[in-house]
């Protein structure tokens, strides 16, 4: 009688079964990663422009309130020039393009339904200012600012500032609101 050995094996290894399990997950976690990165990305371009528009919007309420000190200054009336009425067809709201140039506010009437469509682009010149200039050295930019006067009376009136934007294919904004008042 021959006693037969049998050997074990020392071979140990993967099969193929847990080698496409195992990448499968390193598929799964690292798709996962990239996707993370790919949107923490996008979310940051959109809020170095969401700060840029509220710089924007608070500028827009910076001017308005810079005429009404002018007017004081200047010895007029507190609201001259904040909240032209505007003359064409009767209008929910009326809206307008403002800029500061040289000293002097440049007040646009933006015609209804002002969308973001209807509005200007605001240019950025050489030395970092944005307005709506097409003269000299500047770059067009992807913000729209409109700025609307309401519930004016003797002593008070709301600035809102809409600053408009788009961005991955949607059209962000950000609104900005203040009271100013006839305080002097």
């Amino acid at each position: 009688m021959k006693i037969k050995k049998i050997k074990k094996s020392n071979n140990i290894g993967f099969t193929l079964l847990e080698v496409m399990i195992a990448i499968f997950f390193l598929t799964v976690g690292i798709g996962g990663a990239f996707t993370v990165i790919q949107r923490t990305v996008g979310l940051s371009y959109i809020n170095a422009s969401r700060l840029v528009a509220a710089n924007l919007a608070q500028e827009g309420i910076e001017i308005v309130r810079n005429i009404r000190d002018t007017n004081w200054i200047e010895g007029e009336d507190w609201d001259k020039g904040i909240g032209i009425q505007y003359t064409g067809t009767p209008l929910d709201s009326v809206y307008y393009e403002v800029q500061y140039n040289d000293k002097e506010a440049d007040i646009v009437v933006c015609v209804t339904p002002c969308d973001y469509n209807d509005m200007r682009f605001l240019n950025i010149d050489e030395d970092s200012f944005y307005s709506y200039k097409d003269s000299g050295i500047y770059t067009t930019t992807k913000f729209k600012r409109k700025i609307a006067i309401s519930d004016k009376d003797s002593d008070k009136l709301k600035v809102t500032v809409i600053v408009e934007w788009q961005e991955r294919g949607t059209t962000h904004n950000f609104t900005a609101q203040e009271y100013l008042y006839n305080w002097k």
